[in-house]
């Protein structure tokens, strides 16, 4: 190709023309933030809606307080008399895998759950000197010990009767003294006020943000 034909052609450059290619971009990602930013102010608005990790972040919150919960009350009934080591008459925390690697329908299964269940799962990975079922025994020796009519009580109860105890809609004397939804919140470290404010209002309304996910999820199926 002969490109000696461009030689004789005149550029011209119109000075009036004021480009700005860094404010477009500017405009596009500005754009694009307050969209970002407007759809997140509705979620978040909608007491329906609760994102997928905070549900599971909740569960692992009113776990840990009800682990302490136990704890405490066996510390009552043995007047602090609860061993060292192996033995102590305490509950390790447990391993949370489950919580954060589960679909819908195991959220859904997880209601229903009851609490001698939750605290028979294995320990934390992080507790290497104590056998994986620590906490299993622990449950048979509480049942079975001279509370056991007690702790077998409050070992039927379910995680949907914990979560509405917290939420003030189910009256229970095994739970007399649990934390309330805002403390449940601070003791993970949350400190933000907004934080505060979010997560108590998705403790609230957890049940019927579950219930719109399971819901979507079965129109999706259906679809399919």
């Amino acid at each position: 190709m002969n490109l000696n034909i461009f030689n004789n052609i005149n550029f011209t450059i119109d000075n009036n023309i004021n480009y700005k290619p860094n404010n477009i971009k500017f405009d596009i990602k500005k754009e694009y933030l307050n969209k970002k930013r407007k759809n997140n102010f509705e979620c978040n608005n909608n007491n329906h809606y609760i994102p997928d990790y905070d549900l599971k972040k909740i569960r692992s919150m009113i776990l840990d307080c009800l682990i302490e919960y136990i704890n405490n009350k066996i510390k009552q009934f043995k007047k602090n008399k609860i061993s060292v080591g192996i033995c102590k008459l305490q509950f390790l925390p447990i391993n949370k895998e489950k919580l954060y690697h589960s679909k819908i329908e195991i959220d859904k299964q997880f209601l229903n759950k009851q609490i001698k269940e939750l605290l028979s799962w294995d320990i934390s990975k992080k507790y290497t000197n104590y056998l994986r079922d620590q906490n299993s025994q622990l449950v048979q020796n509480l049942i079975s010990s001279e509370n056991g009519e007690y702790f077998r009580a409050l070992f039927e109860l379910t995680f949907l009767d914990c979560l509405k105890y917290i939420n003030g809609t189910k009256n229970s004397t095994l739970l007399d003294g649990f934390p309330e939804i805002e403390e449940i919140v601070v003791s993970k470290g949350i400190k933000n006020k907004q934080d505060i404010e979010r997560y108590t209002n998705y403790i609230k309304n957890y049940e019927i943000g579950l219930s719109s996910k399971i819901s979507r999820y079965s129109k999706k199926a259906i679809k399919s």
